[in-house]
């Protein structure tokens, strides 16, 4: 019995002796990151196009827009970008994209004030939206 005890009081020690808990604490101040990628524009594919983290997406998912119906001020862009495995677009009055296989993205800025309707021509039933300008 008294064997028992030292071997457990052995183990306990050598298993606690010289761990050491530290906590360490930053304090730096979040980025902002600026990331280029590939877009394609109401006109021509561009492969400068700056998009900061804060710019207003569209994740076409699950065949819907995520956010279907938007809100921006007038000079700012929007652009979605197609997660879905088939093709999808998307259409105005006046101009639309190309067909966006998965990972593509259109990027249109808008310079006039109004709503503007969107929707997929190839699945127009059920995928629409809006684009609201002041």
């Amino acid at each position: 019995m008294k064997q028992i005890i030292v071997l457990i009081f052995f183990l306990f020690f050598t298993c606690c002796i010289g761990q050491e808990t530290t906590t360490t604490t930053s304090t730096t101040a979040p980025t902002t990151t600026t990331t280029t990628i590939a877009t394609l524009t109401s006109t021509s594919m561009t492969t400068s196009t700056t998009w900061a983290p804060s710019a207003l997406m569209v994740h076409i998912r699950d065949f819907s827009a995520k956010p279907k119906d938007v809100s921006i001020t007038k000079g700012n862009a929007v652009t979605w970008i197609n997660y879905d495995p088939v093709h999808h677009n998307v259409v105005f009055e006046g101009f639309s994209s190309e067909k966006l296989k998965k990972g593509d993205m259109f990027t249109h800025t808008f310079n006039e004030t109004g709503t503007f309707h969107y929707y997929c021509s190839i699945h127009k039933k059920f995928m629409r939206g809006t684009v609201t300008v002041t």
